[in-house]
């Protein structure tokens, strides 16, 4: 005789709802707990990126500002004779012996102007760049010179030959490479001689007359914004993006009053001969949204409420120009 066992039992409608219930709880606490690690590293990221460009401005600007005026041995001072060549147009490199950095106002190139933020302040920083020791004495009658080393060179690039009393500036021709690279011959153009005759050792350099600025790159963020960044623009022709989500830059200009600093703003630099220090703010974003909800910020004493999530942080930094200010 075969007997069936009917003592099985099924779940019941309230323990149902209950499971069901307790499923949702625990799905949305671990989504709540997903979303919060998510924002977290968002915000986290947010701020990496921006200390990270706070540092990167630190760098490339602070060495430029640092830097300024150099030429070889030489600098850009009173006591310097400055001799150029016909064709270079002193006035748009800013040839002058007396200004190492200056303010500008927005009226240079219609190229650069088409990229420069219209409340960016635009820092003009005058130097010569890379340096290389000339190989044979000369006075400019060969119509080249010689170089230790191999320079990125094109046509039309302003260069400066100086030691430390006279400095020549040129305009290159062409370039051509010696021995493996290791002496370079720089033709210029024809017609100029320098003004003395230059020594084995004296320096050759790229003349760096290098505008900087907040400019749009052209892109946009995943909130249709643009993307702005610092940039540099060197007038021998080329233009660098440095440090993406820079969105303001503002500049003062530090004067020497009997041993104490007085900051002014470009608009109010009588004489750059006096500019001793320069005083740079800047607010960097992080790009992408990384903060909960908006964060208002203080541009020119104006509390502005953002309309997208982006973080952002005003830095500070202060730097002497070299051999003016301790």
């Amino acid at each position: 005789m075969i007997t069936f066992l009917n003592n099985q039992k099924g779940v019941t409608l309230i323990e149902l709802i209950i499971s069901i219930g307790l499923g949702i709880i625990i799905t949305a606490s671990s989504l709540q707990v997903f979303l919060t690690i998510k924002q977290i590293f968002l915000t986290q990221q947010a701020l990496a990126r921006i200390q990270e460009n706070a540092r990167m401005v630190s760098d490339i600007l602070g060495n430029a500002v640092k830097t300024s005026g150099n030429i070889g041995c030489s600098s850009f001072r009173e006591d310097i004779s400055f001799h150029i060549s016909p064709d270079i147009d002193s006035h748009y490199f800013g040839l002058l012996p007396y200004q190492r950095i200056i303010g500008v106002k927005k009226e240079l190139d219609k190229k650069i102007l088409q990229r420069v933020s219209p409340e960016s302040d635009i820092i003009w920083i005058k130097s010569v760049r890379k340096n290389y020791p000339l190989r044979k004495a000369t006075n400019g009658d060969d119509g080249y010179v010689l170089l230790h080393g191999s320079p990125r060179l094109k046509g039309g690039e302003v260069m400066a030959i100086s030691d430390c009393s006279h400095v020549d500036f040129f305009k290159v021709k062409k370039k051509s490479e010696e021995a493996n690279h290791i002496i370079s011959k720089i033709i210029f153009t024809n017609g100029f001689h320098f003004s003395k005759y230059f020594q084995d050792g004296a320096q050759v350099g790229i003349v760096g007359s290098k505008l900087f600025y907040i400019g749009d790159t052209g892109r946009i963020n995943s909130n249709g914004n643009s993307i702005m960044a610092l940039y540099s623009t060197d007038l021998n022709g080329r233009t660098l993006e440095l440090i993406e989500g820079a969105e303001f830059l503002d500049v003062l200009y530090g004067i020497d009053n009997n041993r104490e600093i007085s900051y002014l703003k470009q608009s109010d630099i009588k004489d750059w001969k006096n500019v001793v220090k320069i005083k740079v703010k800047i607010l960097l974003n992080s790009i992408e949204d990384g903060l909960i909800e908006p964060k208002k910020y203080e541009i020119n004493q104006v509390q502005v409420m953002p309309r997208d999530r982006l973080m952002r942080m005003w830095w500070s930094y202060e730097w002497p120009i070299k051999g003016l200010a301790a």
